[in-house]
Formats: C-alpha cells, structure tokens, sequence
C-alpha cells in the first residue's frame, strides 16, 4: 500500500513540474539572428522566446536599433517544459510570449 501512495505521489509532483506557467516575468531579453531568449530576474535559466503575435516581433525590432542585443523587460506569457527546443536544441523551456508590456533596449557604450 506505501509504495502505491508513493507512486502516485511521484507521478502528480512530475505532472505538475511540466504543467505550463502562465504568469508576467521581469527580466532580460536577448535578440539573436535565430533565436531570441528570455531570461527571468533571479534566475541563471534562459527560455527561448517565441511571440505569439508578429506585430510584437516587428515592434522590438524597431526598439532594438544601434546595435542593442538586448532589453530589460516585462513580458506575460505561457512557459512550458520543451526539453532540447531552439537553436540546437539549447533550452529546456519555451516562453510563448502574449504580450510585450516594456521594453528598455540596453546599449552597449
């Protein structure tokens, strides 16, 4: 009976470790030719950004002129567990992007 209860607890704690994270997440956004990526305040673990909507795609590129990589910024999106996804396969999460809500490109001097 305890290794049933154990099993079972194992499998919800795996189900909810790879359930999808809505939420707004502050943090740094990278501008690359392939793939751009995300990576939140306090956390050492970039996602791979991928926007749901291309008017969003097309107003960052506009914002991210004079040679700026990158941006602080607050986005609202869903992040999920992809394992092997982006450019050759290098994050493990996936941020589907909603809504750019700021952006500051950060310049280098």
């Amino acid at each position: 009976m305890m290794r049933v209860a154990l099993i079972a607890c194992a499998a919800s704690l795996s189900a909810c470790t790879t359930a999808p994270m809505e939420g707004t997440y502050a943090g740094m956004y990278f501008s690359n030719f392939e793939t751009s990526s995300f990576t939140p305040d306090n956390s050492r673990v970039s996602w791979v950004a991928h926007f749901e909507d291309q008017s969003d795609v097309k107003r960052i590129s506009t914002l991210m002129r004079d040679g700026a990589v990158r941006a602080r910024s607050v986005m609202r999106g869903r992040v999920e567990r992809c394992g092997g996804c982006g450019n050759l396969g290098a994050f493990d999460y996936i941020f589907h992007v909603s809504d750019v809500i700021e952006l500051t490109p950060v310049v280098a001097d």
